[in-house]
């Protein structure tokens, strides 16, 4: 990324318009983190089925954490940029 989208990015972002979404979205992300966590040590204390099972299914609570993180926070940033852009021809 280059560094006029990281500043423009660091900007909206700090200037959101919708915090709330932005928070709510990295405690969705630590829930599944910390289920996937869960699902580990179960894997690590059985050795039968359930922690052939539970591997796997701590990965994929992982990845549905992150990318409903980044999700999340992409439709923020479009919200908040389209807000600046509209705001910016209002001012012309």
């Amino acid at each position: 990324m280059n560094e006029q989208k990281l500043h423009y990015l660091l900007r909206i972002r700090s200037q959101s318009s919708y915090p709330w979404i932005r928070r709510l979205s990295t405690f969705v992300a630590f829930v599944f983190y910390s289920i996937a966590l869960f699902m580990v040590v179960i894997a690590v204390g059985f050795f039968g089925l359930a922690g052939l099972l539970a591997a796997p299914v701590a990965l994929l609570f992982v990845i549905a954490g992150a990318v409903l993180k980044e999700a999340s926070i992409l439709i923020a940033d479009i919200a908040d940029s389209v807000t600046d852009l509209n705001c910016r021809y209002e001012q012309q």
